[in-house]
């Protein structure tokens, strides 16, 4: 049972880790907020991606856009979503 068990919690510390790793800190998710407030969008779906941040499915006033946001919380890339 032990060879199956080890791996298996080794495994769930590891991804438990990675997730946390993708969520921005408290003071970065009020950055991207107020940075997509400027354009008129809000998202509850926020994570780091690369050097920068990402806003999934972010909804603004023309639709839904997945945002790429920089390091300094500019936006970098708007595409709209296909739904």
């Amino acid at each position: 049972m032990n060879r199956v068990f080890i791996p298996t919690l080794a495994l769930a510390f590891v991804v438990s880790i990675s997730a946390q790793a993708h969520e921005p800190s408290a003071e970065a998710k009020a950055d991207i907020v107020q940075a997509l407030a400027e354009i008129g969008c809000t998202s509850d779906d926020m994570e780091v991606e690369g050097n920068g941040y990402k806003a999934d499915v972010a909804k603004c006033e023309d639709g839904r856009y997945d945002i790429t946001l920089d390091k300094d919380f500019m936006i970098v890339r708007k595409e709209k979503e296909d739904n």
